[in-house]
């Protein structure tokens, strides 16, 4: 962010290009002479949306231009940052020969595998107000970066503030997007516009014969719910994409975990969840109906989101009030164990000498809802590092009894899996394959068992979660059919991106908003 920082002092000036934030185009080409355009970049592509302003131009970034234009121009950064090690193509779509995401795909012709790059498409929103938003869509290779990781880079295609959309905002976005996607999938430049409009030159090679293929999507359930029109978890009938899982009908109950629930036979992949959508009337999400080869087997469940901020954060914070309110220290009070949890904590830390700590005090706050179910309140990173002290101090405080050694085992099933997630390459071992299902399962089951025990007694100890049952659908489902390690798809590196971008909003127009935050990002990016 240095680069904003120094750029600051300007950016008054440059408001007066737009006519502060009425004419965002103006502003851009204003922005364009004062810094110019980074080598390797496109320039902006303007595209007409609806917003609660009425339709207005909002500016995106094309991924078939983006791709085309590093290779020319920046070739050195377009091999690190996309393409990755020269085998690492071929390498992907050969592991992941057997998987719906390859098998169904209709353009993967087996001799251009080695120069079709696997692609991903991330969206999610974060506050610059308290009021409002910004959303970004950014897309990246999975090949890419160093060691392979497909998490070095991002590149942009859109941001627009959360206050400006109404139904058919996303939608007219994601249709420029399908159009680009697929026009980099054949890898010829196209000759019409996604309106079927002619546009000057096309037909030819993107980037030397190089094409791209959008095969993973990522985002918290709430993005999902968004722009897929997944159930919502709370909803009366149904909570899951992946299968027919609900709140109120009682053989298919999400609270079961057990190889009898009753969701477990109506899992739904692509032509499953077409037939649903069919059935009960609703369209096909345009991404899904638009992007070729882009299916609802290539949702994937964050880690970041259904595990560090769901799961571990119930499982530790559970783990950490029951050595607390068992007066493990020999404090006096809850107030006083806290304050001796967080001492031995913080010695912990030193040992350790942990990057990814806790962000102030550890207090009863920290650990409990406002409703008293424990719960930890932290970051993803923060949290799950700690899961790692959560079992030191349950193997140190805990009992013997038959509840204490439920409760060992669900933090150390936590633990297994990430210490395999993190042992692990980009591609899973066999044996890894066979671990993870056992892990979730495991987790799942004594975790479920403790809620049934504690709501017979009354007690505010191990209530469900809705992510305990996307956890159990990533470990015994995703993880053995696609074998691609989780830490590969977490959003850590999306939320990076967000989280810059949030902080130029606070210091742009909000009408030019979307404008300034491209423009800023192709600055820090490529100069």
């Amino acid at each position: 962010m240095g680069l904003c920082v120094r750029a600051l002092g300007v950016w008054g000036r440059v408001a007066a290009f737009g006519k502060f934030g009425e004419n965002p185009k103006m502003l851009h080409q204003g922005l364009v002479r004062l810094f110019g355009i980074p080598a390797g970049a496109p320039d902006f592509t303007w595209v007409l949306v609806p917003t609660t302003r009425g339709e207005v131009f909002v500016p995106v970034l094309l991924p078939h231009e983006f791709f085309g234009r590093l290779h020319a121009s920046r070739r050195a950064l377009w091999e690190q940052a996309i393409r990755g090690p020269a085998d690492a193509a071929k390498a992907f779509w050969d592991f992941l020969q057997d998987t719906p995401m390859v098998r169904d795909h209709p353009y993967l012709p087996n001799g251009r595998r080695h120069q079709t790059i696997p692609l991903g498409l991330h969206g999610d929103a974060g506050p610059f107000t308290k009021q409002d938003g910004v959303f970004v869509i950014s897309w990246n290779s999975l090949i890419g970066g160093e060691a392979g990781e497909g998490f070095a880079k991002r590149f942009l295609f859109a941001v627009i503030r959360k206050a400006d959309l109404v139904p058919g905002t996303l939608d007219a976005l994601w249709t420029v997007f399908a159009w680009s996607a697929n026009a980099l999938l054949t890898g010829i430049s196209p000759e019409v516009d996604w309106a079927q409009r002619e546009i000057g030159g096309g037909g030819d090679y993107i980037a030397g014969g190089f094409r791209g293929a959008v095969v993973q999507l990522r985002g918290d359930w709430e993005f999902y719910c968004q722009i897929f029109k997944f159930p919502y978890w709370h909803e009366a009938e149904r909570m899951c994409w992946l299968c027919k899982a609900s709140n109120t009908i009682e053989r298919l109950l999400w609270t079961s975990v057990g190889a009898d629930a009753g969701w477990r036979s109506t899992r739904m992949g692509q032509q499953e969840y077409m037939d649903d959508m069919r059935a009960r009337g609703r369209a096909v999400p345009v991404l899904l109906s638009l992007v070729i080869g882009l299916t609802v087997t290539c949702v994937m469940i964050d880690v970041l989101h259904a595990v560090d901020l769901g799961v571990a954060s119930h499982v530790i914070g559970h783990i950490f009030w029951r050595c607390v309110t068992m007066r493990a220290w020999g404090g006096r009070t809850n107030e006083e164990n806290m304050k001796k949890l967080e001492m031995e904590l913080n010695e912990w830390y030193k040992e350790r000498k942990e990057k990814s700590q806790l962000q102030g005090k550890l207090t009863i706050a920290r650990v409990r809802t406002d409703k008293g179910w424990p719960k930890l309140k932290a970051k993803g990173a923060a949290t799950r590092h700690l899961a790692e002290f959560a079992l030191v101090i349950a193997k140190k405080y805990l009992g013997t009894s038959t509840r204490e050694r439920k409760e060992l085992a669900v933090i150390q099933c936590l633990v297994n899996f990430y210490r395999i997630i993190s042992s692990e390459g980009m591609y899973l071992s066999d044996e890894a394959k066979r671990e993870l299902p056992k892990v979730g399962n495991r987790l799942c089951a004594l975790y479920g068992s403790l809620a049934r025990e504690m709501f017979t007694l009354g007690q505010k100890f191990w209530k469900m979660n809705p992510k305990m049952h996307l956890f159990l659908h990533l470990c015994e489902w995703v993880v053995p059919e696609l074998g691609l390690n989780p830490r590969q798809y977490w959003c850590y590196a999306d939320e990076d991106v967000v989280g810059q971008l949030v902080e130029v909003a606070r210091t742009s127009h909000v009408r030019s908003l979307a404008a300034t935050c491209l423009f800023k990002w192709l600055l820090l990016a490529f100069e």
